[in-house]
C-alpha cells in the first residue's frame, strides 16, 4: 500500500499541501471514496495514511481533469507511478481484505485460522488485546487447540505457542 504523501508526490506540478487538504477535507472525494484512506497504525506514533486503489483512481482522475491545486504554469502530465499503482488494484484489495480479517481476529480470537499461528506479531496483538500482559491461554474453537503465552511489559514479549 502506498501512502497518501507518496501518491501525491508522483503527480507532477501539484501543490502537495493544498491537495492533501482538499483530498482529506474537501469535496473532491465522496464519503465512500474517502473511506478507502486508512491509517497504517503500526504504532502509537504512526501517522501515515495509506490509500487504496479506489481513492487513488479518484485522485488520478481529478489530476487529469485539472481539479487539483497546481503550481503556477503547471499542467497535468502523465503520472506513470500512480498508474502503475492502479494496475495492482486486485492485489491491493486482497491485502486490505486480509488486514481487515486480522483486525477482526484481534477482537474475536475464535476467528483465528491455522495459518495465522505462524505470524507471531499477530498472535502477540491477539493476546495483549484479550488478556493483557502476563501469562495466559486462549482456546481455539475450531480445533480445540490451546495457545499459551507469556507477555512482559518492560522487556518485550516472550512467546510459547
Amino acid at each position: 500500500m502506498r501512502s497518501l504523501t507518496d501518491l501525491l508526490a508522483s503527480l507532477l506540478g501539484i501543490m502537495p499541501i493544498k491537495t492533501r487538504r482538499l483530498v482529506l477535507e474537501g469535496e473532491l472525494l465522496s464519503a465512500a471514496e474517502r473511506s478507502d484512506i486508512r491509517s497504517r497504525d503500526r504504532s502509537f506514533l504512526d501517522l501515515v495514511l495509506e490509500v487504496g486503489s479506489d481513492v487513488a483512481a479518484a485522485i488520478l482522475a481529478a489530476y487529469k481533469d485539472g481539479r487539483l491545486p497546481m503550481k503556477r504554469g503547471a499542467k497535468p502530465v502523465g503520472a506513470p507511478g500512480a498508474e502503475a499503482y492502479l494496475a495492482q488494484a486486485d492485489e491491493l484489495r486482497t491485502q486490505i481484505t486480509e488486514r481487515e480479517r486480522r483486525e477482526r481476529e484481534v477482537k474475536d480470537p475464535s476467528l483465528i485460522t491455522e495459518s495465522d499461528l505462524t505470524n507471531h506479531r499477530h498472535i502477540d496483538s491477539v493476546f495483549i488485546a484479550n488478556i493483557g500482559t502476563g501469562s495466559g491461554s486462549i482456546y481455539r474453537a475450531q480445533a480445540s487447540d490451546r495457545l499459551s503465552k507469556q507477555c512482559r511489559e518492560k522487556h518485550g514479549l516472550r512467546r510459547s505457542v
